[in-house]
């Protein structure tokens, strides 16, 4: 009932659809949310809202697990989201080559923060 989408806006046309009403702008060279400007070449927004394809649901997008290795060797009730309804994440390293014997996956969240009443 709810959309939970990853990829970006050329690689998802669900994405691309719901874009242009979403409080986010991406576009293959930046990414704009919560006052944040970023390079999309290095730079992935994670974020729900009220979907503007059917207003009583939620779209959910994502780059991939907000969890990783140090969050799944600790315990359980430690495993929920700390981004509030949107984050920009930063990729500082090379996440192709990345192992889950790693120490951390190499991402950092920019900012996060939380939508008014009127999801902007």
């Amino acid at each position: 009932k709810h959309l939970i989408l990853f990829g970006d806006p050329g690689s998802n046309s669900w994405i691309a659809k719901a874009l242009p009403s979403l409080p986010v702008a991406w576009t293959p060279e930046a990414i704009r949310l919560g006052g944040l400007a970023r390079p999309a070449a290095d730079h992935a927004p994670a974020l729900i809202a009220r979907s503007p394809l059917a207003p009583d649901r939620y779209l959910v997008i994502n780059s991939g697990h907000t969890f990783h290795e140090a969050e799944f060797a600790a315990f359980n009730y430690l495993l929920f989201p700390r981004l509030g309804d949107w984050a920009v994440m930063k990729s500082t390293g090379n996440a192709d080559s990345w192992t889950p014997e790693a120490e951390r996956f190499p991402e950092e969240v920019i900012g996060a923060g939380y939508f008014d009443e009127a999801w902007r």
